[in-house]
């Protein structure tokens, strides 16, 4: 991936002109989204993604419910078809308009968990992300044929479409050795590049101890001059526990420092080039009855006059107002714009316009869409613009949402679900924290990060699967079941007043209601994977000493590993998608894992060939 500093993909516009590089209906959405309107804009579409459907809203009104495949993720419209990704199928599913609403018509094979999708405005081509298979994919409308494969690392998911159609931009859920966490692709030329995010500083230390993750839905605006990036800026190298300017003083306890939501916005070209330099990181924070309220941002929408963006923070249940062109000031390391918080029901996930001031917003948890007045929030966001401000609720509230369809999770399930994705529940964290349960484990899963605590690094494991088939839980401690650790951690690590057995058990429920990772190559038999496990059973290799087969492949005992206190034995269970490894996270691949092994400190793959190595890790790769 080549990368250059100061500024990517200015030669494309040169050799191509400047043009407008604009929209011209600047209510169609460039970013990846779980709604969009209806080709006269009289109607949204959202996707349902428990219940499998997609259901058209008019004028606060469901008119139709339609079944489309296992979880719609995000959905968009290329004309007069509407497309939606089908994450459980592998498959994108096509709708076609008509006089009574929408009919599925045809549906498109694309592999591993197709998550986002984003259409050009003429609706000639869709592009979507295949984030199991570190893929994006052009498709042509017409013949609903893939012409284009690019391949982009860290598991892509988000996509944003300039308006000259010469840019796709991409954010992947994990930074890893090859890739950053934004990709750009020259949809002249093919060549990707990275956009780095925006850096940040501290005051009290004056170095920045913070790294970007992208966390949601790319935007571009209207008139083709801003990308914006939902990004959580968070600290890995301070102790939990540790302190700076007397915020987050419990022990293991997450400080107001230590995660700060932002949107990073570059400006850019007509034909979609980044001024890298002249990117900053927004502070998407705001202020509920006199606390700080802030979690992760799950989207970046532009507003039909290119001048703001709307920001959805799910687990807080706001919507960002935030006036583009100039920062006020400087807050800790971040450039703090005129800002306002509409305050939203449960889950806030997208946002759509379909006239200059009408706004919708989809609240995923409940499963609503709601209305929400932009003219009244940018008024809001006016008496802020030249002062130093943080957003604060009291002002704009989206209006009463239509609820969209019954929820198809069971009772204990749903109820645990909303705990999960709560941060402004006090059971559950701290004020002032912007965490919840899905911060670290992001989408039910793991962040790709190891976390310092006081006794040792530790490693976000995944919570994909039944995770009470291998209890007990956590890297060291003994702790007896996930409801015990959805106690522990919301209390002693997230600051939260605590919950009963009973809410633990209902967290616990959703927990082990999530399904595995979808892997391309989980459950394949090939002959290299029969030869890999005939190695993993080896008596002289050891690895099925610990990770017991017949028992989720673990023992679930503690066991001195890499010279530090004893871990416990992880399960193999979907061990492709949870990357890194070990305890600290110090093996980004499974390879690098097999590698450790060769000096027989875990198991001993010192005698293995190279193709039994290979043999070894696509065995690991089927479970």
């Amino acid at each position: 991936m080549n990368t250059r500093i100061a500024a990517i993909g200015l030669t494309a516009a040169v050799l191509t002109g400047c043009g407008t590089g604009s929209l011209g209906d600047n209510t169609f959405q460039t970013g990846s989204s779980t709604l969009t309107s209806s080709s006269d804009r009289t109607a949204v579409y959202a996707a349902n993604v428990d219940e499998g459907t997609v259901t058209i809203v008019r004028d606060g009104v469901v008119i139709d419910e339609v079944d489309v495949g296992a979880e719609p993720t995000r959905i968009a419209r290329a004309g007069n078809y509407v497309f939606a990704t089908l994450r459980a199928e592998r498959g994108i599913a096509v709708l076609a308009e008509t006089a009574d609403g929408l009919e599925v018509v045809d549906r498109i094979d694309v592999g591993a968990e197709p998550f986002g999708l984003v259409a050009t405005e003429r609706g000639d081509r869709i592009f979507a992300t295949i984030s199991q298979e570190d893929r994006v994919i052009e498709i042509d409308v017409a013949t609903r044929e893939v012409t284009r494969t690019w391949a982009i690392g860290g598991e892509p998911r988000w996509l944003a479409l300039h308006p000259s159609n010469q840019a796709l931009f991409i954010g992947s859920t994990y930074t890893t050795d090859q890739s950053g966490p934004v990709a750009r692709i020259d949809l002249l030329s093919d060549e990707v590049d990275e956009v780095p995010l925006p850096p940040t500083a501290r005051f009290s230390l004056g170095v920045d101890l913070r790294m970007g993750r992208v966390t949601g839905d790319l935007g571009i605006s209207p008139d083709g001059k801003w990308l914006g990036i939902p990004v959580m800026y968070i600290d890995t190298e301070t102790q939990l526990g540790d302190s700076f300017g007397g915020i987050g003083t419990g022990l293991e306890y997450y400080g107001g420092e230590r995660n700060e939501p932002a949107v990073a916005l570059f400006p850019t070209t007509s034909t979609g080039g980044v001024w890298i330099m002249e990117g900053q990181a927004v502070l998407a924070r705001g202020v509920r009855d006199g606390a700080s309220v802030g979690s992760y941002p799950t989207s970046v929408t532009f507003s039909p006059d290119s001048d703001h963006m709307m920001v959805t923070a799910e687990t807080s249940d706001i919507v960002s107002t935030i006036y583009v062109p100039r920062g006020n000031s400087t807050f800790d390391g971040f450039s703090t714009h005129g800002s306002s918080m509409v305050t939203t029901g449960r889950g806030p996930r997208g946002v759509v316009f379909t006239g200059a001031t009408d706004g919708f917003v989809h609240t995923f948890i409940e499963r609503g869409v709601a209305n929400v007045n932009f003219a009244d929030a940018a008024r809001d966001v006016d008496r802020t613009v030249g002062s130093f401000s943080f957003n604060e609720t009291g002002g704009p509230q989206a209006g009463a949402p239509t609820i969209l369809a019954s929820s198809a999770l069971p009772i204990n399930v749903e109820e645990g679900r909303k705990m999960f994705y709560s941060s402004v529940d006090r059971r559950m964290a701290g004020e002032s924290q912007g965490i919840s349960c899905s911060t670290c484990h992001f989408d039910g899963r793991n962040d790709g990060i190891t976390w310092p605590f006081a006794d040792m690094d530790r490693n976000t494991p995944s919570l994909a699967g039944q995770v009470s088939r291998t209890t007990p839980v956590t890297w060291t401690d003994n702790v007896e079941t996930v409801a015990d650790e959805a106690q522990l951690t919301s209390g002693a690590r997230m600051g939260g007043s605590g919950i009963s057995d009973h809410e633990a058990g209902l967290v616990a429920a959703y927990i082990d209601f999530t399904r595995h990772v979808d892997r391309v190559e989980r459950g394949v038999i090939t002959d290299q994977v029969t030869l890999g496990q005939q190695i993993f059973e080896r008596d002289d290799v050891g690895c099925a000493t610990c990770h017991v087969a017949d028992s989720a492949f673990t023992d679930t005992q503690l066991h001195p590993v890499k010279g530090n206190k004893a871990t416990r034995t992880p399960t193999l269970i979907g061990i492709g998608a949870s990357a890194p490894y070990f305890h600290d996270g110090s093996a980004s691949t499974l390879r690098g894992v097999l590698e450790y092994s060769r000096d027989g400190a875990m198991g001993d793959t010192s005698m293995l060939s190279g193709n039994e190595m290979d043999a070894l890790e696509a065995f690991l790769k089927s479970l």
